[in-house]
């Protein structure tokens, strides 16, 4: 009839105007439309995953997890939401769960680079390094150019001491994005490890510079200061990560 026609209508006009608040990061006017359009058609999977996607930038984990479930439930063929789902256990720490997400995102969509390297980021957090190399390369030959993905890897060689290959895959995703912040922070870390302290804070002050906003990270500068002789300096650093961490108590790398 014409009365669900244009119930159709309106449900996909404020999806579309969600997608568009959601690129403009206006995360409250995103959150109405969608649930607009799911008011308007209760089964529509696609807005309950991207709600989901609004509620896990507002850190509202438990409502996002909600969400995605629902997208599931609906479309459970949906290997976008298991995705995101999987990402939110991340961020819960609930590495089981989220592995099991990636895994099914994974089987639903073999070519599928970010369920890749998002089940990378989970084997790393759970110390499995030999499977997060092995994710974050299959995400790399998926798709040649993700840096952030090349920095992953080469923070895990990090892990492992391997420093010849962490600092290939850190220049390789330098050279694909020269202005990410955490790629910059990744090859501090390196020179701090390796011992060239003055490279350490040639790279962490960039990765300040262009916007990073961890503690650790003026932790770390705060190490390499040190190291070369600049007390005040890494004391005026430590005093800054104090001051953010108790800003941001759940901002951890």
């Amino acid at each position: 009839s014409k009365a669900i026609e244009l119930k159709q209508d309106f449900s996909e006009a404020f999806y579309n105007r969600g997608n568009t608040y959601s690129e403009m990061k206006q995360y409250d006017k995103a959150l109405e439309d969608y649930s607009k359009a799911i008011e308007y058609k209760s089964d529509y999977a696609k807005a309950y995953n991207n709600r989901g996607n609004i509620f896990a930038e507002k850190k509202q984990y438990d409502k996002a997890l909600e969400d995605y479930s629902k997208a599931i439930e609906l479309k459970q063929d949906f290997a976008e939401a298991y995705n995101n789902r999987g990402g939110t256990h991340n961020e819960l720490k609930q590495y089981d769960k989220a592995l099991a997400d990636f895994t099914k995102a994974i089987e639903l969509k073999l070519d599928d680079a970010d369920a890749f390297y998002n089940r990378g980021i989970t084997y790393d957090k759970m110390k499995q390094y030999d499977k997060a190399l092995e994710d974050y390369s299959k995400a790399i030959e998926l798709k040649p150019d993700y840096a952030n993905a090349y920095n992953n890897r080469g923070y895990t060689y990090l892990h492992l001491k391997d420093y010849e290959n962490a600092k290939k895959d850190f220049d390789k995703a330098l050279e694909l994005d020269p202005n990410d912040e955490n790629i910059h922070d990744s090859i501090g870390e390196y020179y701090l490890e390796t011992g060239d302290y003055q490279k350490a804070i040639e790279y962490f002050t960039k990765a300040i510079e262009l916007g990073i906003t961890e503690p650790e990270v003026y932790d770390k500068r705060a190490k390499a200061y040190d190291a070369v002789g600049e007390p005040e300096k890494a004391k005026a650093d430590r005093e800054t990560a104090a001051v953010l961490s108790n800003n941001n108590p759940d901002d951890k790398k």
